[in-house]
């Protein structure tokens, strides 16, 4: 809905001077030289074109050409010349404008002459036209195709294809698409952001053959107040910029790579340049995935990738309070109602605070059984059948009101929801429990009971109903674990929802880590920890030492340990 909310009603802006792009007509040309009259009764004015050059035509060819169309005086230089006397001998074809009518236009005046005149203007200038006003020797160019008058760069009009990454007509050409190409990985280069300049964090230049790098940028250290002694993640945006990109004194990292690059005909070059390859962020489209044409079509200032990187809830609000015409608010009203309603259904499930842009991979269990059911409750469909199986795995006990509300909503549209369900609130909120053993295996696969939940509550030969009713019930253990031991420390994790934490994790101790669902442990233990210590215990495995690690400014203490396994939901054997 978003590719048809753009292609639609979306403005396209000039890349290079930033003029908005439109198909210009006769009346749009008559209300802008009205607009531009100001508090003038009468203005002076050329109508004219740019001559349409042939290339196998001589000027004098060209001229006659032009006498035989009814066209008698052209403007070359601010010069206006008679076809029918003699004329310059050496002109440049590209600056000569055939001046269609000179008139004298009132604003409350007859518009019919001017108007046939713009008309013969575009139809004889190849759909360009061209307005002089002589008062203040003003330009105004129009043009009926979908082009910049000023630049003359022909655009493509929005299409929905155009803001599909996943056509090849919208697709980046640098990445297809992905996001992301090869090219050089700052985590390769930079792998112990912990450690200062001086002590070795740009690893590239720790090697004799291209220490003379690392030793121009302590000599120019001091003159543009670069830190060599703090830690990496501690230098601002203005020193890692220049150590990066580099000046007019300082190579940087980047024009380092470049010059490998220029060498890489070389074999010990490219076996060099490998060890610092990875997926990084397409250069040419920034990560957003499309090409620069639907980058630059925007409403109310932004593009389609400026409102998919918002959150669901910043995106619900711009879609409420967008600022359009009547008439874009007529072509868009259908297509505005779809998205205010699916948004307005991510945003009542608890998910406002993700991000369109964020992929389904990264998301926790909790987030993506929710996002699911609010795909079902957003196609409104009647007189279904809905069968989950343990929906409230992966969900923290604050978030199954959500969950159980959707399925509410979901029976009250009139559809029927079976669930497979251990979860005590949620049997509190059935209509109708079916309880199956009583045992499990040989002993199991009969119906203990069928009823509503106070009726299971007094049933006596129910496993299920003695928990749900108190008479039994797991202990909690007397005695734990205490004392003092090594930890592992993780500092500055800021990966999606964290907020730049430091976390402590004790070794030789039974802990949980918990919150509500999307609070950031999934991204704490999967996406920093886990990869990030595989990383530092196998950096001699190649394949181990190119894993993406989330954002984090260190983890110590790993020493401490002698390997790492994760065991998650994957089915295992896949």
């Amino acid at each position: 809905y978003f590719r048809l909310l753009f292609s639609r009603i979306g403005k396209t802006f000039c890349f290079k001077c930033g003029k908005l792009v439109q198909r210009d007509s006769v009346n749009t040309v008559l209300e802008k030289i009205i607009s531009e009259m100001n508090n003038k009764e009468e203005i002076k004015l050329y109508v004219m074109f740019s001559l349409q050059v042939h290339p196998k035509a001589t000027l004098d060819q060209e001229i006659d050409n032009l006498r035989k169309q009814g066209f008698f005086r052209i403007l070359c230089k601010g010069k206006v010349l008679d076809l029918n006397e003699k004329f310059p001998a050496k002109m440049c074809k590209s600056d000569i404008m055939v001046i269609v009518d000179r008139l004298i236009f009132r604003k409350n005046g007859n518009t019919s002459r001017l108007a046939e005149s713009v008309e013969t203007a575009f139809k004889s200038g190849g759909g360009r036209a061209v307005i002089k006003f002589l008062d203040d020797s003003k330009d105004l160019s129009f043009s009926q195709n979908f082009e910049c008058t000023d630049c003359k760069i022909v655009y493509e009009p929005p299409d929905p294809r155009l803001f599909s990454f996943n056509s090849p007509f919208g697709a980046c050409p640098t990445c297809q698409g992905f996001g992301r190409s090869v090219g050089i990985d700052l985590n390769l280069v930079i792998p112990d952001r912990t450690k200062s300049i001086s002590k070795g964090a740009i690893v590239p230049w720790m090697t004799p053959k291209w220490k003379n790098y690392l030793d121009k940028l302590i000599e120019y250290a001091g003159i543009y107040n670069i830190r060599l002694d703090v830690p990496f993640y501690d230098l601002t945006e203005r020193e890692v910029d220049i150590v990066l990109n580099g000046n007019e004194s300082i190579k940087g990292v980047y024009s380092f790579f470049n010059y490998l690059e220029s060498k890489s005909y070389k074999i010990h070059y490219r076996y060099f340049l490998s060890r610092f390859r990875g997926y990084t962020t397409c250069p040419a489209c920034q990560g957003a995935r499309l090409r620069t044409e639907a980058l630059i079509v925007k409403i109310n200032q932004k593009n389609i990738f400026d409102l998919v990187r918002m959150s669901i809830s910043d995106a619900y609000s711009f879609i409420n309070n967008i600022q359009i015409s009547s008439f874009d608010a007529k072509v868009a009203d259908k297509i505005l109602n779809e998205l205010k309603n699916r948004l307005r259904f991510l945003n009542d499930i608890g998910v406002s605070y993700l991000t369109l842009d964020r992929l389904m991979s990264t998301l926790s269990g909790g987030e993506v059984q929710r996002i699911n059911l609010a795909t079902s409750l957003g196609s409104a469909l009647v007189g279904s059948m809905y069968i989950l199986d343990e929906p409230s795995i992966g969900l923290h006990p604050h978030d199954n009101n959500k969950l159980i509300s959707i399925l509410k909503s979901l029976r009250d549209l009139g559809n029927t929801v079976i669930v497979v369900e251990h979860d005590a609130e949620m049997m509190r909120n059935a209509d109708i429990i079916v309880d199956l053993g009583p045992g499990a295996g040989a002993n199991g696969g009969n119906i203990v009971f069928k009823g509503t939940y106070d009726e299971l509550l007094k049933k006596n030969n129910s496993l299920t109903g003695k928990y749900l009713s108190g008479k039994l019930k797991i202990e909690f253990p007397s005695n734990r674990r205490s004392g003092k031991s090594n930890s592992i420390v993780i500092k500055g994790a800021s990966q999606y929802n964290l907020k730049n934490i430091d976390v402590t994790i004790p070794l030789n101790k039974f802990v949980c880590i918990t919150g509500v669902s999307g609070s950031g442990k999934s991204t704490l233990v999967m996406d920093i920890l886990y990869p990030a210590l595989k990383k530092l215990k196998n950096a001699s495995i190649p394949e181990d030492n190119h894993i993406e690690v989330g954002k984090v400014k260190s983890i110590t203490g790993f020493e401490f340990i002698t390997d790492i396994e994760l065991v998650d939901q994957s089915p295992i054997g896949r």
